[in-house]
């Protein structure tokens, strides 16, 4: 090969590392693809680290079965491509085959690190096994990778989101390393366990000590005071926030909408909502719920409306338990007719918990059920 064949294959190569950093920062099927084209082309998924990229590119961009058939196709895989590939059956919400993956891991005898064990005590967490999420602790403190503060963090994660805060809160206790996340773990693990004082509380400590708080501490401590019924707290915590220079962002807001449509303030509300430069569905069901909470019929169908009218963020089962629960209350029979219409044609109509609302309205003079057995 010519020096000037091997320097524009050496330029090709990078061109691909650089637009596989450019997939898994913004995912899209069709960058992953010529990607992985050109990568064909000039032989660079012999090497390692631009097929981890690319497997995680297609994993961001919800192509889990292009990632599982990329993985398959090599048999020289290190830990760091087996971590990439139980990261992308977690990221894809394939929380058994991510177990299944470390297990064949083992197997064939490479060595996980704590990446590995941290994306597994995420699956974990999500599947709420409270008594593998343990043996995966007893894991970690016998092969010695409790030094690792992010392995730490998601084991205090897990013991709150399977309810175990007596465990959660001794291993915050026993932390010597203790960042954001591990008090916004707490601070979501006593919210999400239905202790909202001691949420607050711990959001509380996180400022006296001096602790910079994020985005996700401030939703939180925003719904633990909507919780609590206190719309003060709500306003000091909104007010404190831009005062700081913090940037609101849609978990934040969401929250704010929830808080002051709770405590009666649509007004509020509504410029919050007027004021985000991005919302998701979320966003839009607050508002509805919003609305619908405070007895505004025709405001909480103007805004279903326009949900639908954007493109990106279409009614979905929470939308569609509030709106259908408004009709309820309000006896608005021609309206939930029009809903139950809406379920059919967009084949929401099996998700049990719309079944269950609709069955629950039909007690209340509604004849949505006619057509379900």
């Amino acid at each position: 090969m010519s020096q000037r064949d091997s320097y524009r294959l050496y330029t090709q190569f990078y061109d691909v590392i650089e637009l596989l950093k450019s997939s898994t920062a913004r995912p899209s099927l069709v960058s992953a693809t010529i990607a992985h084209c050109l990568a064909i082309e000039i032989g660079a998924l012999a090497h390692l680290p631009a097929c981890t990229s690319l497997l995680t590119a297609y994993s961001r961009a919800k192509y889990f079965i292009s990632a599982l058939a990329l993985f398959d196709e090599f048999c020289d895989r290190d830990v760091i491509l087996w971590n990439a590939m139980i990261n992308a059956a977690v990221e894809n919400k394939s929380y058994n085959v991510a177990m299944q993956f470390f297990v064949e891991m083992t197997e064939v005898g490479v060595a996980f690190d704590s990446t590995t064990l941290l994306l597994i005590v995420s699956a974990l967490s999500h599947m709420k096994y409270l008594k593998h999420g343990k043996s995966f602790h007893c894991l970690s403190i016998k092969v010695g990778m409790l030094g690792d503060c992010s392995l730490c963090n998601a084991l205090l994660d897990m013991y709150a989101k399977c309810g175990d805060l007596t465990s959660s809160q001794s291993m915050f206790t026993w932390m010597d390393c203790r960042d954001v996340i591990s008090w916004n773990s707490m601070v979501n693990g006593f919210l999400y366990n239905g202790h909202p004082e001691k949420s607050f509380w711990c959001f509380r400590e996180m400022i006296s000590l001096g602790i910079r708080v994020d985005s996700m501490s401030l939703s939180c401590a925003i719904s633990a005071s909507a919780a609590l019924g206190e719309l003060s707290s709500g306003q000091t915590i909104h007010a404190w926030g831009i005062k700081q220079g913090y940037n609101f962002d849609i978990s934040c807001s969401n929250s704010l909408i929830s808080l002051y449509s709770e405590s009666g303030d649509i007004e509020a509300s509504k410029s919050v909502f007027k004021e985000m430069v991005l919302k998701d569905v979320i966003s839009w069901n607050a508002m509805i719920g919003g609305f619908a909470s405070n007895g505004m019929i025709l405001e909480t169908f103007d805004m279903l409306y326009k949900m639908q009218l954007t493109g990106y963020a279409q009614p979905d089962v929470a939308t569609l338990f509030t709106t259908i629960s408004f009709c309820a209350e309000w006896m608005l029979l021609r309206e939930g007719k029009t809903v139950h219409g809406f379920t059919i044609r967009r084949q929401m109509i099996s998700d049990l918990w719309v079944i269950n609302i609709m069955k629950f309205n039909d007690r209340r003079g509604f004849t949505l059920m006619k057509a379900i057995h």
